[in-house]
């Protein structure tokens, strides 16, 4: 089996929020944004480790 890479992280360090991940997801038609946080009160071993989000846009972050 060939890996083939697919995107990229980069580790962020959060003044007000915790630590994350932001990177990109490319596939063949674009690249996808990304943000990854680790899950925060873990309730059974079922729950995933990290959550993978979709980052707003930087517009609507900024209330414009």
């Amino acid at each position: 089996m060939v890996n083939r890479k697919i995107g990229a992280l980069w580790g962020k360090k959060a003044k007000e929020d915790q630590d994350h991940c932001a990177g990109v997801i490319s596939d063949l038609r674009d690249e996808i944004q990304i943000v990854v946080f680790q899950t925060n009160n873990k309730g059974n071993e079922n729950q995933s480790d990290y959550d993978i989000l979709l980052p707003e846009p930087k517009a609507e972050r900024w209330g414009k």
